[in-house]
């Protein structure tokens, strides 16, 4: 059987390497732009927020101070808590988590949440502690008696997320 290609071209059987196409060309690369620093705010008296209360009625002067800065609105989606101290609003640390804690989660899932916290503690007797690994160890295995899925030999038990160790280390490291 006779060949029928031309000397040079590759077996139509599609096994033959092709070759590559030339890559673009890159587009030059200037200097990255970001947004400019936000200039601090001028030295104000501070606003010292000691509980919930205190941040309740001392709304108006915080928001007259946030109304006067607009630059740190940004900071405000990123970190409430900081824009507030960099305002000079200095936060209790029970008011820094309920602030975070608000921001975190709005009024539809808080409301959720709170009607399941009151059924749960309706139907178990006490109320539910869902940040306790223990209560949820004792309320998984032992109250409801749920068979854990693959222990390997272990007894069950409900381990969080992060090591305790690991959170208290972290708490003090929390700027106040």
């Amino acid at each position: 059987m006779e060949d029928s290609r031309k000397p040079g071209k590759p077996p139509r059987n599609g096994l033959a390497p092709r070759k590559a196409k030339p890559a673009a060309p890159r587009p030059a690369r200037g200097p990255v732009r970001c947004l400019p620093p936000i200039p601090s705010p001028p030295q104000v008296p501070p606003i010292e927020i000691p509980s919930r209360r205190e941040l309740a009625t001392k709304r108006d002067e915080i928001t007259a101070r946030i109304n006067a800065h607009p630059e740190l609105s940004v900071m405000f989606l990123i970190n409430p808590v900081l824009a507030m101290k960099e305002l000079g609003v200095e936060l209790a640390n029970d008011v820094i988590d309920h602030v975070l804690h608000r921001m975190q989660h709005p009024v539809e899932l808080r409301k959720r949440r709170e009607s399941l916290e009151a059924s749960l503690a309706k139907e178990l007797g006490e109320a539910p502690r869902p940040q306790d690994a223990a209560w949820v160890s004792q309320l998984l295995f032992e109250k409801l008696k749920l068979k854990p899925l693959a222990t390997g030999g272990q007894a069950p038990r409900y381990l969080q997320a992060i090591n305790a160790e690991v959170l208290a280390r972290l708490k003090r490291r929390r700027p106040t």
